[in-house]
């Protein structure tokens, strides 16, 4: 019986191989790292060597062995290369291995238990994840307040593109609201002021503002505009119904519930909103007044909840609402204010109604005048924030003509119409609304009664043409066809000399 050759078998392509290179026979392949793998052994071979090192790690291979067709040769391993190591990466546990365990600890790889961490590792993973929280609440509130990430510049530009003639007006609202939204962002992510508040240091106080002018000087435009191009919730209300609580009228109760509903339910935007109480000055104290003043220092008194931190119940008292961070604006004309800085700059007659054109305007309001006015100290002493607007002037009002315009050239362009309008005409109407009681707000009126019977006349024509507006208040109409005239309408109005027009006075011809 002829003697069979010893071979091993290659795990990785599972071919029987030499267990040692024979130099007779060079083609046969022949073992080069001898391996034992779960009770199975066996090597890889010379061929499989390179792809077995270089591309995945031998485990991979390691599964049932390939079908055997010479059934005369066993798999044995070469003992001459048993002393050989196997390679370092990824070598599973050998049957050494295994004995040198402990015997007893009950425990296997799969259910070996992690070890536990120390605690300077735990106060490290516990700080962390404060940290990534806390970062996170940050980030939400900022959410909250994007007003603070532009500059007050730009805010002050947009704010001037809709009230025209009160620059300086306009840098104190804008400055007093970012400083609110500053201190109010702050405090909600958890800076304290407990260093600027000691030493008997007052801190850092809400800037509500009180804004003093003349009827249709802008009042109501800038305490609305500002808030709305910052972004923040704000509502409007008339200060005249306010009454003393148990009193027909209405109470704060209702004021600071149109604010909650501004919000959209939101407490939290509320709390942190505007609200904006118009004709304030008809709060004032009469001191003739017989008997408790329910519309005048007992409303002052009520109005004290807003302008300090205090805890006010809406919703039929189911939801306490905090009015420490508020912003109050209020507004007025103030008439018969002039009279108390006449007495006591000791100037020439100045005053806030019409007609005052020549009359210096004095802009220096101190407290001590709106205390002589008729209002409590404790409620001027929490109104730092006092803005007088200027008078409006023929400039002034030409340019809210020309914005008034631009927006009326919309129409006309809709209908396909050019739109011409006389430039000493609008001068003759800058004079005219500057001259009226009503201030700015005649604008609108003087400017719809001109072009009135206009539109209605292009809103029901064919489409296309041109318009325009002469000086003494008339307009020609000219509609096309196919771009060429075909009919031409002139609608004469008289000139506008500081007289109403009427639609009596209009006159239509055609040609």
């Amino acid at each position: 019986m002829a003697k069979t050759t010893p071979r091993v078998r290659c795990l990785v392509c599972g071919k029987l191989v030499l267990r040692r290179f024979n130099p007779d026979d060079p083609e046969k392949p022949y073992a080069v790292v001898p391996l034992r793998i779960q009770d199975k052994r066996g090597c890889v071979c010379a061929d499989c060597v390179e792809f077995y090192s270089e591309q995945e790690p031998y485990g991979a291979y390691i599964g049932e062995d390939p079908e055997d067709t010479d059934t005369s040769e066993k798999d044995v391993v070469a003992e001459d290369d048993s002393t050989r190591p196997p390679p370092v990466t990824n070598t599973p546990e050998t049957e050494d291995d295994t004995t040198n365990k402990v015997v007893g600890e009950g425990s296997s790889d799969d259910n070996a238990t992690p070890a536990e961490p120390t605690s300077e590792e735990k106060a490290k993973s516990e700080t962390e994840e404060k940290a990534k929280t806390e970062a996170e609440r940050i980030t939400e509130i900022r959410k909250k307040y994007r007003c603070l990430d532009y500059s007050l510049d730009s805010f002050a530009k947009l704010v001037n593109r809709t009230v025209f003639g009160q620059k300086e007006s306009v840098k104190k609202v804008v400055y007093a609201l970012y400083m609110n939204q500053m201190l109010n962002w702050l405090e909600e992510t958890g800076v304290s002021f407990d260093a600027l508040n000691s030493g008997g240091s007052p801190g850092f106080k809400r800037r509500h503002i009180l804004l003093i002018g003349d009827t249709g000087v802008g009042k109501t435009l800038l305490a609305t505009t500002a808030p709305r191009v910052m972004g923040i919730t704000h509502s409007i209300s008339n200060a005249t119904p306010i009454t003393a609580s148990g009193y027909v009228g209405e109470d704060l109760i209702g004021i600071v519930e149109r604010l909650y509903n501004a919000a959209g339910g939101d407490i939290e935007r509320a709390q942190n909103g505007i609200i904006i109480l118009d004709e304030i000055d008809k709060k004032r104290h009469e001191p003739s007044t017989s008997g408790k003043d329910v519309n005048g220092k007992a409303v002052q008194q009520e109005l004290l909840k807003l302008l300090e931190p205090s805890t006010v119940w809406i919703n039929k008292h189911t939801t306490p609402f905090k009015t420490g961070n508020l912003t109050i604006i209020m507004m007025g004309a103030f008439v018969g204010l002039d009279e108390i800085v006449k007495r006591r700059t000791n100037k020439k007659k100045i005053g806030f109604s019409s007609g005052q054109d020549e009359k210096e305007i004095d802009t220096n309001i101190l407290p001590e005048d709106l205390i002589e006015y008729g209002f409590i100290p404790e409620f001027v002493g929490r109104v730092p924030c006092i803005c007088h607007l200027n008078k409006l002037t023929v400039d002034v009002a030409t340019d809210i003509i020309y914005s008034l315009l631009e927006k009326y050239n919309i129409l006309f362009q809709v209908k396909g119409f050019e739109f011409f309008f006389d430039p000493f005409l609008i001068q003759k109407i800058a004079e005219k609304v500057v001259n009226s009681s009503m201030g700015a707000r005649n604008v609108e009126t003087c400017i719809d009664e001109i072009l009135q019977p206009v539109l209605w006349n292009v809103f029901q024509s064919i489409p296309g043409g041109k318009c325009e507006i002469l000086e003494d208040g008339s307009a020609e109409i000219t509609r096309t066809s196919k771009h060429r005239p075909t009919r031409t309408e002139v609608i004469r109005t008289p000139a506008i000399h500081g007289y109403e027009i009427s639609d009596e006075d209009i006159e239509l011809s055609e040609f």
